[in-house]
């Protein structure tokens, strides 16, 4: 959960996305925001952290950017990518390379970065 508490203030009208969400507990730090959308190949939806904000999908996450994504209705600039502790290069390149803002880290190496210009000054 570490790796999701700095985000807290991520603007609320953003999108929250977990890439690799496992059960999605850390949705409950984004509970007033737009969305939090968890996605886990590993993990049933019905085993998911459960509020009112929150959608999820079993699928990986090359499958959900290059199928799912597209279909939604996703301004990207309003949105937040977080793909925490997945192992897979290939997952954590097309989280950094499709979404503006982002943060990829694993076993706590941060991979690729890129915050809201004004969350960035909130944090400095």
């Amino acid at each position: 959960l570490h790796v999701y508490a700095p985000y807290v203030n991520i603007p609320k009208d953003f999108v929250i996305l977990d890439l690799g969400c496992y059960i999605g507990i850390q949705a409950a730090y984004f509970a007033e925001h737009a969305a939090y959308i968890g996605v886990d190949i590993d993990v049933p939806k019905e085993w998911r952290f459960q509020q009112p904000n929150v959608i999820s999908f079993k699928q990986s996450i090359q499958d959900f950017i290059q199928q799912t994504l597209p279909q939604m209705d996703i301004d990207l600039n309003r949105c937040f990518a977080i793909c925490s502790y997945v192992p897979d290069k290939e997952a954590q390149y097309m989280v950094a390379e499709t979404f503006p803002y982002h943060k990829v880290v694993y076993c706590d190496e941060i991979i690729s970065e890129q915050l809201p210009e004004d969350l960035l000054e909130e944090m400095r």
